[in-house]
């Protein structure tokens, strides 16, 4: 193993993972992360678990669950962990294996400041979008929109840069 591999499996990582949950089973999937959070907080490598929730449809929400870990051995360990293994094919989650590498690393010891960087990300027009398409509820129309926005915006550059 050379020193990059060493370093990337001793990075921080975030585990980003989401599901669709019926509203009339939100109560228990809140009980559920409960007892994953508590479950969790055993392992000496976790960090934090945070949920949000989006409004997707009439009768089912978006759920997205984020988790930070202090490496990826960490991360791998909890995954085997039965309690949040269960939870995640129980509640039928999408991705299967996303690791992420914390792109400033030093920024998870500041609560304050993470959490203000993560509410920043959740709501990001680049998130949703990504998540819309991995959710694939992006329409034709909802595309088109993009790009007549995106025209406009190149149209204007242009025009400034007169």
């Amino acid at each position: 193993m050379n020193d990059n591999e060493q370093l990337s499996q001793d990075s921080p990582v975030t585990y980003i993972n989401w599901t669709q949950v019926p509203i009339n089973e939100e109560q228990q999937f809140m009980e559920d992360c409960n007892e994953v959070a508590l479950q969790l907080q055993k392992n000496p490598g976790f960090i934090c678990f945070k949920i949000n929730r989006e409004t997707a449809e009439e009768y089912e929400d978006n759920w997205l669950i984020y988790t930070e870990w202090k490496s990826r051995n960490d991360l791998n360990y909890a995954l085997l962990n039965p309690t949040f293994d269960s939870f995640l094919r129980t509640w039928q989650f999408e991705n299967t294996e996303p690791q992420y590498d914390l792109i400033e690393q030093y920024d998870f010891l500041k609560e304050s400041h993470k959490d203000n960087l993560w509410s920043k990300f959740v709501r990001s027009p680049a998130f949703l979008l990504v998540k819309k398409i991995l959710l694939q509820e992006v329409s034709l129309g909802f595309l088109l929109v993009i790009a007549w926005l995106l025209g406009i915006m190149v149209a204007m550059a242009i025009l400034i840069l007169r």
